[in-house]
């Protein structure tokens, strides 16, 4: 253990390759008691017992509940956006819809040609509901004996998990989560 390059290592600042440590491991337990570097290997030997029993270093204080009210706030902010962009299509949709049923009334304005006009239109979403209603039974009733049971249960099943996928995802970015402490 008298050469240079064991005392360069034990007082090396960078780690050890895995062959070097291998090495000054032999070399500190090859060394007889009484030899003079005896000081210097109980040295070593305490340093390393303090770094194997210091603990962790632990966040600074204020460091998780600060990440988790960053993290709460970027997810309220995401939700916000995600339904004030909901929103705002919603309500472009809205108005060209009710634009298309409004403009033909930009006529001189009269309460009971408006109403009228709202009648009429009422009337004719009624009628159109009632006949797709018929033909939709009229499929129906045609259908049943082309496809099999399993096949109707299937379908049917998939529109139940797709309705409750989606009634989920509403759920998921309507209701806001908020951090449990």
């Amino acid at each position: 253990m008298k050469s240079q390059s064991f005392d360069d290592w034990l007082s090396a600042e960078e780690p050890l390759d895995p062959e070097m440590e291998s090495a000054l491991a032999e070399a500190i337990a090859s060394i007889a008691p009484g030899d003079d570097q005896l000081p210097l290997v109980h040295a070593y030997h305490e340093v390393e017992t303090l770094f194997k029993a210091a603990p962790p270093m632990a966040p600074a204080s204020g460091f998780t509940s600060r990440w988790q009210v960053r993290l709460a706030r970027k997810k309220a902010r995401q939700q916000t956006l995600a339904i004030g962009l909901s929103s705002l299509l919603a309500l472009l949709v809205a108005a060209v819809i009710g634009a298309d049923m409004l403009l033909p009334l930009a006529e001189p304005f009269s309460l009971t040609a408006f109403a009228n006009n709202v009648f009429s239109g009422l009337v004719h979403l009624t009628i159109e509901l009632y006949n797709l209603r018929g033909l939709t039974g009229y499929l129906l009733g045609q259908v049943p004996p082309a496809i099999p049971i399993a096949l109707w249960i299937g379908l049917a099943t998939s529109l139940s998990l797709v309705a409750l996928a989606w009634v989920f995802a509403l759920w998921r970015i309507i209701i806001p989560k908020g951090l449990k402490s």
